[in-house]
């Protein structure tokens, strides 16, 4: 699973203005993509004199596709307004999952739709241990000293479970289970071969498309439903979106960077927390 790194530039749109962007962290500093001095400050004072009541998504691109930025807060511009660089926090970075034809061509939807959201890893491996999707191995295999071992995975049913539940008007089926990543090699692996690795996995998906506006509310679900697991808030895990291509399967679309306030995260292990499970059937009324 790629990552959205720490820091990267590009353009965004903040109306019919473009702009070009640098991310640092949760940090965005923009702008006037415009080479008139006159229409550099026109650009400025259009942005400073916006509405920022209602959080927005800010749509551009970086070097590898297209990006949604989530502005929830002010603009942040200098005192007397010589300058016209443009600064806000962001909760919220997308990044589209591909940028060739063969991606947007199975796309079902606008990119800023979703029909599911996932989250897995980090405090949600405690929830459920990963292990439980390998097939444990015969006596004899453990009694092998030539160097053969065999990884067997066992079927999905063996380890997920469905339930549907409602987020406001809107049909939900949360879906706990356990997500496979393929083998890697290559220079970030320094020549190395990855097996992959398994996370558990938490996905909310929808009957009808949703718009990225409804990330921060699935992800605040996700989020106190693992804290109350784990008792501690400072709890953490990756997202991604999905939509349904023609053959009403999920494909990835997009990348998800969600930023929070802790400095640590919680450590605490499958045997310190309240497995998932064991209170799957009650999710609706705790959700």
């Amino acid at each position: 699973m790629r990552k959205i790194a720490d820091n990267f530039c590009g353009y965004l749109k903040v109306g019919d203005d473009k702009y070009t962007y640098y991310v640092s962290d949760n940090i965005v500093t923009l702008l006037p993509a415009q080479s008139d001095n006159r229409k550099i400050y026109k650009s400025f004072d259009r942005i400073c004199n916006r509405d920022i009541e209602r959080p927005e998504y800010l749509f551009g691109e970086d070097n590898g596709g297209m990006i949604a930025i989530l502005r929830n807060g002010k603009f942040s511009t200098s005192g007397m307004g010589f300058s016209p660089v443009i600064k806000f926090a962001t909760p919220i970075i997308i990044k589209a999952r591909g940028n060739a034809q063969g991606f947007f061509s199975m796309m079902t939807e606008p990119w800023e739709k979703f029909h599911a959201i996932t989250f897995y890893g980090g405090n949600i491996n405690a929830l459920c241990d990963p292990g439980l999707a390998i097939q444990p191995l015969d006596v004899d295999q453990y009694l092998k000293y030539d160097g053969t071992r065999e990884i067997r995975m066992r079927p999905w049913s063996d380890y997920t479970r469905s339930i549907d539940f409602r987020i406001g008007n809107e049909k939900v089926t949360l879906t706990f289970s356990i997500r496979q990543d393929g083998g890697t090699n290559g220079i970030e692996h320094q020549g190395t071969y990855n097996l992959g690795n398994l996370n558990s996995f938490i996905r909310f998906s929808f009957e009808n498309a949703q718009h990225f506006d409804r990330i921060q509310e699935c992800y605040l679900i996700a989020k106190k439903l693992i804290a109350i697991l784990t008792s501690q808030n400072n709890v953490y895990f990756e997202g991604y979106l999905s939509q349904k291509n023609s053959d009403d399967k999920f494909f990835e679309t997009g990348i998800c960077k969600i930023f929070d306030r802790y400095d640590n995260y919680s450590t605490r292990k499958c045997h310190n927390v309240i497995p998932i499970f064991s209170i799957f059937d009650y999710l609706p009324n705790l959700l």
